[in-house]
């Protein structure tokens, strides 16, 4: 067993770090430990190191939580943007407009508390910074969808009736045997969950119960689940058996379709005599359909195409700096609220002081982003995503 000592301030946390490098072995690894414990040591809690590297000013908060990002990271792009925030790319922009403000906040103030020295509020040129800031914040919040893409993956969930190919599909785009696949209905009773990555986005791939009317109770359960995940799916992939006439359990499944959701129609079976007609569905335009042969391997590409072109190329004009995570969005689209009333106030002509209340809580919106402004509450939600220690 050897040791090496980091001196702060130059550790990772900022403070002074003895690190001990031993044998794998886990009897010593036990033992190591139980000593440490036994001297007054105890375990870290979870991103106990960087919550103390925050504290002492070694990183700010969004460099902090870009570090669980980056552990977490399942994607080449997710990866990117935990790296960019890392290196302090998004902190520059959220300081950047939060010192915007704060000097608007200050000649409002000035001119209020000292009027014979400060100058009165030039509207127009208030106006016209404020409009800037507003802009910039507007335009990280457009990206988020995006955002949410590269974060956490698109959520494509397989649905139709039974025996239509949707075990078959789910397999034949893992290129492996994921799910069983069998001639008997209702093979899959709940429902299976996998992922792809195409082109550095994550793809979750979702087969569920066939659905149907049924008298399992398993099964029924499945069904009953479906129509809360199709809710919250970024897209539907709708299998359809094109060797077969429609069937009423088609058109029930239709009308579950919500309304807004992106749905693409994938017509199974393609190497069988097609007799499937769409013309008896009431369907939207803007629904790709999409012809395969899950059990030949056929149509594949053309499926994969369609993926890549809704949620990835999308992508590929956006600024990975600008990608948020939920806390950081929900900071922000306060901020855009309270700068749209600033605005707003400049020009009904209310007195200068009655700025100030929107400035400041956009001020510290702001800051809760960068780390300026915090509580125990909010640290505390941040670094329980951590692991042990890290």
């Amino acid at each position: 067993m050897c040791s090496s000592d980091l001196k702060g301030p130059h550790s990772y946390t900022g403070e002074d770090v003895v690190e001990l490098q031993v044998h794998s072995s886990y009897f010593i690894l036990k033992r190591i430990l139980e000593s440490s414990l036994s001297l007054g040591c105890r375990l870290a809690d979870k991103g106990e190191f960087t919550k103390r590297a925050f504290v002492n000013g070694k990183i700010d908060l969004t460099k902090s939580e870009s570090v669980i990002d980056l552990i977490h990271a399942n994607s080449e792009k997710s990866h990117a943007v935990a790296l960019s925030h890392l290196e302090g790319h998004l902190f520059n922009k959220i300081n950047d407009a939060r010192n915007g403000l704060m000097l608007i906040l200050e000649q409002i103030e000035g001119s209020i508390d000292f009027p014979d020295e400060v100058d009165a509020m030039d509207r127009t040129e208030i106006t016209k910074q404020l409009t800037a800031i507003h802009s910039e914040i507007q335009t990280i919040l457009s990206v988020q969808d995006f955002g949410a893409y590269i974060q956490s993956g698109v959520r494509c969930l397989i649905i139709g009736r039974p025996n239509v190919g949707k075990s078959s599909l789910l397999n034949a785009l893992l290129g492996k045997e994921r799910a069983i696949v069998t001639d008997i209905p209702g093979t899959t009773r709940d429902f299976l969950e996998a992922t792809i990555e195409l082109d550095g986005v994550l793809f979750e791939l979702i087969d569920t119960a066939g659905q149907r009317e049924s008298t399992d109770k398993i099964e029924a359960i499945g069904i009953t689940k479906i129509h809360e995940l199709m809710s919250s799916a970024h897209v539907l992939f709708w299998v359809l058996d094109g060797s077969e006439t429609p069937q009423a359990e088609d058109k029930e499944i239709l009308k579950k379709i919500p309304e807004h959701t992106k749905t693409y129609i994938v017509l199974n079976k393609s190497d069988k005599e097609q007799v499937f007609s769409l013309e008896e569905f009431d369907l939207k335009s803007e629904w790709p359909i999409i012809n395969v042969s899950a059990q030949q391997q056929d149509g594949l590409k053309d499926l994969k195409h369609q993926m890549v072109a809704d949620f990835v190329k999308g992508i590929e004009g956006v600024d990975l700096n600008l990608i948020c995570n939920v806390r950081q969005i929900q900071c922000l689209k306060e901020v855009d609220k309270r700068i749209g009333s600033l605005l707003s106030t400049i020009q009904t002509g209310y007195e200068d002081d009655i700025l100030s209340g929107d400035l400041k809580q956009a001020i510290l919106k702001l800051g809760e982003i960068t780390g300026d402004e915090f509580t125990e509450e909010v640290l505390d939600g941040i670094f329980s995503r951590f692991c042990v220690g890290k």
